[in-house]
C-alpha cells in the first residue's frame, strides 16, 4: 500500500539542490527547477554505460566484446542507480531500501553475462575484423584511454565528477554535432526515465507520480538532450585533435562502426530494461513490506 504521508517524508534531503516530487506534482510552476545541474553528470555517466576502452583480441564477436571491454558497461551501474534515489532527494530509509533491490538486480556479475549473450548475438561478424583494426590504431587507442579514463564514476551523490565544458570553435562543435548523432542509438534519456519511475512509484501517492514524471520529461527536452551530448562530447574527447574526431567521426559513419554502435545500443537496452522491471519489483515489495 502507498504511503500517504510519503509525499513529505520520502523526498526531504538535499533541499539546497532540489524541491521534493510531491511539491513539482502541487506546484507545476516549480517544474523547470526539478533536475539540477547534477542530472547532467548522471546523464554522462548512463551514456557512458555505452564506451569502455578498447584491447587486442581474436576475431569474432566475443572478441569485439572483449576487445572493447564492454565486460565494463555495467560496473558502476550499482553506486550510479544509488545515487539517483539521493540526488533526487530521496530519504535516507528510502535509500537504504533502494540499495539493497539495486545490488540484488543491478549486479555487474548478473548484467555483465546477459549484455555478452545479446551482443554476440546482435553483432554481425563480418564487421568484426574493421572495429578491431580501428581499436588497435594509433588513435583508436587513444580514443579508447579517454574513454576509459570517462567511465570511471565520480561521486555524483557528493557533488562531484562535473567538469567544466571547454570553449568550443565553431568547427569542433560541428564535428561533436555529428559525432552525437552516430553514437545517439543508446537511449540515455529513456533510461533514465525507467530508473526514475521504478524509484518513484512506490513512494509517491499514485495520483503524484504522472505529474512528477512529466515534469522529468520536460526537463529532458529533446533539445536539451543533444546539447548535453555535445557538452558530454566536449569533455571526453578535449585533447583530441581536429584529425583525430574526424576519423573517429569517419570510423563511427562506417557501415561496421554503424553496426558495432547499433548492436551495443539494442543489446543494452535489451538488458537494462529486464534489469530495471526486477528492480522496480524489488523495490515496490520492500516499500511495501517497510
Amino acid at each position: 500500500m502507498r504511503s500517504k504521508s510519503a509525499s513529505s517524508s520520502i523526498f526531504c534531503r538535499l533541499p539546497q539542490l532540489l524541491p521534493t516530487l510531491s511539491e513539482i506534482a502541487m506546484h507545476p510552476s516549480k517544474r523547470t527547477s526539478f533536475f539540477s545541474a547534477r542530472i547532467t553528470a548522471i546523464l554522462f555517466l548512463m551514456s557512458m554505460m555505452a564506451y569502455a576502452p578498447a584491447a587486442a583480441a581474436a576475431d569474432d564477436a566475443d572478441a569485439v566484446f572483449d576487445a572493447a571491454q564492454l565486460s565494463t558497461t555495467f560496473a558502476k551501474a550499482p553506486e550510479l542507480t544509488v545515487d539517483i534515489a539521493k540526488i533526487v532527494g530521496a530519504d535516507p530509509s528510502a535509500v537504504a531500501l533502494w540499495e539493497v533491490s539495486v545490488n540484488n538486480q543491478f549486479s555487474p556479475e548478473i548484467l555483465t553475462p546477459l549484455l555478452r549473450s545479446e551482443f554476440v548475438g546482435a553483432f554481425p561478424p563480418d564487421a568484426v575484423d574493421e572495429i578491431l583494426a580501428f581499436r588497435r590504431s594509433e588513435t583508436g587507442q587513444k580514443i579508447t584511454a579517454l574513454e576509459a579514463k570517462k567511465n570511471l564514476e565520480p561521486d555524483l551523490a557528493n557533488g562531484e565528477g562535473t567538469e567544466p565544458t571547454p570553449v568550443l570553435t565553431e568547427e569542433r562543435r560541428e564535428m561533436y554535432q555529428m559525432l552525437a548523432e552516430l553514437t545517439r542509438a543508446v537511449d540515455v534519456r529513456g533510461n533514465l526515465m525507467k530508473l526514475i519511475r521504478a524509484l518513484i512509484e512506490p513512494l509517491l501517492p499514485e495520483s503524484e507520480v504522472e505529474a512528477a514524471m512529466s515534469t522529468v520529461r520536460e526537463r529532458l527536452d529533446p533539445a536539451s538532450m543533444r546539447e548535453n551530448d555535445i557538452e558530454r562530447l566536449a569533455t571526453i574527447y578535449e585533447t583530441l585533435s581536429d584529425a583525430e574526431v574526424q576519423a573517429y567521426i569517419a570510423h563511427l559513419a562506417s557501415p561496421a562502426g554503424r553496426a558495432y554502435t547499433n548492436a551495443l545500443a539494442e543489446s543494452d537496452d535489451r538488458v537494462f530494461s529486464e534489469a530495471v522491471s526486477a528492480l522496480a519489483r524489488d523495490f515496490a515489495a520492500r516499500v511495501k513490506g517497510q
